[in-house]
């Protein structure tokens, strides 16, 4: 919180090892173009509200790796469609839903829905 003027952060050297719960870590920060999070998130149970709310200026991210647990991109209308893949990709093999709307659903090719489904994802539009 306090980052509504924030443009760019790179937190990708962030050690989570300890970490179990990111719910609205980066919620308010509506200005956000860029956002660097590769960190590694297995023992994150927690990612409600993780990206921010309504933001129509997130282009670039880069998520986290090894996605365990429920995650929504929804609300980040404008992510590239390699951010997209990006959070396929990151997906790890768990019974989760993902969360995209449906404009970044069209982004997504028929191999990576494959994927995030033969790793045992839903995706859901809303």
């Amino acid at each position: 919180y306090g980052c509504e003027k924030m443009t760019k952060l790179d937190l990708s050297n962030l050690d989570t090892s300890r970490v179990t719960t990111m719910n609205g870590m980066f919620y308010d920060c509506w200005a956000l173009t860029q956002l660097d999070v590769s960190f590694d998130v297995s023992k994150v149970t927690d990612l409600n509200d993780f990206l921010p709310y309504r933001s129509y200026t997130l282009v670039d991210f880069n998520p986290p790796r090894n996605i365990s647990t429920d995650f929504s991109i929804a609300h980040s209308y404008v992510l590239s469609s390699t951010s997209v893949s990006k959070v396929v990709e990151n997906l790890a093999y768990a019974k989760k839903t993902l969360r995209v709307s449906f404009y970044q659903y069209e982004k997504l090719t028929s191999e990576e829905v494959k994927s995030a489904t033969d790793k045992g994802w839903t995706i859901t539009i809303g």
